[in-house]
């Protein structure tokens, strides 16, 4: 069963090697930038997973998960990438 993911990193290599594997996998992959795009994201198209950058510019990951409690997305995991 494919997944929605949203995945969220400012970085934007990060984010496309997630997207490649994600969708290797089978799922349907959304990306974004921010956390205030990730939000927006996140009440629009409400994804099954969020997967996100503990860095964010605007919502970090500790704002972001209690930010989308409400909208129907029940599972988050936060990663950090190093550079």
């Amino acid at each position: 069963m494919a997944h929605r993911i949203l995945v969220v990193d400012d970085d934007a290599n990060t984010a496309r090697l997630v997207k490649l594997y994600l969708q290797k996998d089978g799922h349907m992959v959304m990306v974004a930038s921010d956390g205030r795009q990730a939000l927006d994201m996140a009440r629009e198209r409400k994804p099954d997973l969020i997967v996100l950058d503990l860095m964010l510019p605007h919502v970090d990951a500790r704002g972001l998960p209690p930010a989308t409690a409400g909208i129907g997305c029940p599972h988050h995991h936060a990663y950090r990438a190093y550079h």
